[in-house]
């Protein structure tokens, strides 16, 4: 079954201008950026404006990204009541369950407002807490869902699996395989529902226009098609069964799947070493590298207050190995140490850590040692032909404590 998105769009023509003058910045894929105060959509070009300068049009295939440095949208509600939704189409909706829907239940997203969701679409539901749970994490992480079953994991630690048979603001049903009965768990006690689904069930773009992958400043993820600016602050993310109307205050960050620029916590490395130091290869899961987050969190990566939605969060000692097939021509990156690396634990401790990238087994790039106090740094490869990428992160030789690095906005050009 379906869900109907029941988003009224506002038909005004003209230029979505931020409601603030918070900097846009469209990156393309040379590197290159460019700052305006306003942006216009246009299928797959888009047009970036500045007051008192002419106006410059990009092809959506040319782009890397495009950064909104917009404030974070502050949630009004308890953390604890705050769940991340994770939909069998990739995208993820924060929010807090507001009501029960047929086959389904309502979430309410501060930005988007109330959506309805059918079981068939999530494939999993998390809580959100203020705190970092990197242990709860972890573990989560290293469980995988049982085969055809649905999984409901209790913050006692405790598990059960079955059918989830619904959902409301106070409880979740389970049709239990481990009781063989109906059981009920309040949601205050739930850390993660897991459901199964057959097929990722993906979202499909308008014949003819890019996929947009579009963040919200609350974290929320949306995949479609960007339609033509309908609104003066507001941008149009078409679906197959409808439309989103977003506020441009409201987005984080934009990049297109436009098969040109890839980033790497797109691909799956075929190779990953972590271990504590070179003496011992031991690999922890509890240190594993993350895609598009904070090591240890749900949050965006962030390098002295700079927030980066997508790119590699790694703890030294780490290698990551990438095939590249030599289809690539060059290698981008912004690197430096991580929030959760930078004193967070004390004034008087920092994470120190140093960078290195290998093309083909040779050393292309070795950075100085970075600590709490070192600005991020943008990198520049030259990986044409390469059949092999591998980037390295170590301890620099003091150790590994809250060495927590960061590879944002890590990405590979064609």
């Amino acid at each position: 079954m379906r869900y109907i998105l029941t988003i009224i769009i506002l038909l005004f023509s003209g230029y979505a201008y931020a409601s603030s003058p918070e900097i846009i910045r469209v990156t393309d894929l040379e590197g290159k950026s460019f700052k305006g105060d306003g942006i216009k959509f246009d299928n797959n070009q888009i047009t970036l404006l500045s007051k008192g300068i002419t106006p410059a049009t990009f092809a959506c295939v040319d782009i890397a990204g495009i950064s909104f440095h917009n404030s974070p949208v502050t949630q009004s509600l308890r953390a604890e009541s705050v769940f991340r939704i994770t939909l069998v189409s990739h995208d993820i909706i924060y929010g807090v369950i507001s009501d029960t829907a047929k086959n389904g239940f309502a979430v309410h997203n501060i930005i988007l407002g109330r959506i309805a969701l059918n079981f068939e679409q999530i494939s999993s539901i998390e809580r959100v807490e203020d705190k970092e749970s990197s242990l709860s994490l972890r573990i989560l992480d290293a469980v995988k869902k049982a085969e055809r079953e649905d999984t409901v994991f209790l913050i006692s630690g405790d598990v059960d699996s079955g059918i989830v048979i619904s959902l409301t603001p106070e409880s979740v049903s389970i049709k239990s395989t481990l009781y063989n009965q109906d059981r009920t768990y309040k949601m205050k006690d739930i850390r993660t529902i897991n459901l199964f689904s057959f097929t990722a069930n993906t979202e499909k773009t308008s014949k003819g226009n890019l996929e947009a992958i579009v963040y919200l400043s609350d974290g929320s993820r949306l995949i479609g098609s960007i339609s033509p600016s309908l609104s003066e602050r507001a941008m149009v993310l078409a679906q197959s069964k409808g439309n989103y109307q977003i506020p441009i205050d409201a987005i984080g960050f934009i990049y297109f799947k436009n098969d040109r620029c890839v980033y790497l916590s797109d691909l799956e490395p075929s190779e990953v070493k972590e271990y504590i130091s070179p003496k011992d290869e031991t690999a922890s899961f509890l240190w594993h590298c993350q895609k598009d987050r904070g090591l240890f969190s749900q949050k965006p990566i962030s390098i002295q207050g700079n927030k980066y939605y997508k790119g590699l969060s790694a703890h030294a000692n780490c290698e990551l190995t990438y095939k590249l097939d030599g289809a690539y021509q060059k290698f981008f990156a912004t690197i430096g140490i991580g929030a959760e690396g930078a004193g967070a634990q004390a004034d008087n401790l920092s994470g120190s850590v140093r960078f290195v990238v290998y093309v083909d087994g040779k050393k292309s790039y070795e950075s100085e040692v970075f600590r709490k106090d070192t600005p991020p740094k943008d990198i520049f490869i030259d990986i044409k032909g390469a059949k092999e990428l591998r980037l390295v992160v170590d301890d620099a030789g003091d150790g590994y404590v809250l060495d927590r690095a960061a590879w944002a906005l890590a990405r590979v050009i064609k």
